[in-house]
């Protein structure tokens, strides 16, 4: 079963922090951690992956762990205008690199409502970026297309790295 509890945090830098957490538990009452309710996905190797998990990316960004950002998650979030990307975007595609291992989620933020020339305008951004994307070390059989959301602060192509 699923319970909630509270939790409390200290640091130096945020001080005391008091949240809930969703925890798992067998009908035994203990405890299940994370690591044991991962869900892995193909290809993954359980040895030497590790759940990421966004309380460890904070305290990576503010302490300069550098073990800690290692597991942190890569992301590349690629403006788009019209069919275009975008100067903004262009200069994240610039410091974009991949190897052909390297596995991919993709989705397309989109600012306005859902129409057919949106879709048909994210479908062609994305194939004019996909060649230059391949020519930086992306294999685009290990991407995942994710779909579009609609309504969103932004216009931009989000890839996000699964896995190390």
């Amino acid at each position: 079963m699923w319970l909630e509890r509270e939790v409390v945090s200290t640091s130096d830098q945020m001080g005391r922090v008091v949240s809930r957490d969703l925890v798992y538990s067998n009908e035994y009452g203990e405890l299940i951690d994370a690591n044991t309710r991962v869900i892995w996905v193909s290809g993954a190797i359980e040895k030497s992956s590790n759940p990421n998990r966004y309380r460890e990316r904070l305290v990576a960004d503010m302490t300069g762990d550098s073990k800690a950002a290692h597991n942190t998650v890569s992301s590349f979030e690629i403006g788009v205008h019209g069919q275009d990307v975008n100067a903004v975007g262009k200069m994240v595609l610039e410091k974009f690199t991949a190897n052909p291992k390297d596995r991919f989620y993709v989705e397309f933020l989109n600012n306005t409502s859902m129409t057919e020339k949106g879709v048909n305008d994210f479908m062609a951004a994305w194939k004019k970026l996909l060649p230059q994307l391949r020519a930086k070390g992306l294999n685009a059989s290990n991407v995942v297309m994710g779909g579009a959301k609609y309504n969103q602060a932004t216009n931009a192509i989000m890839m996000v790295k699964v896995g190390d």
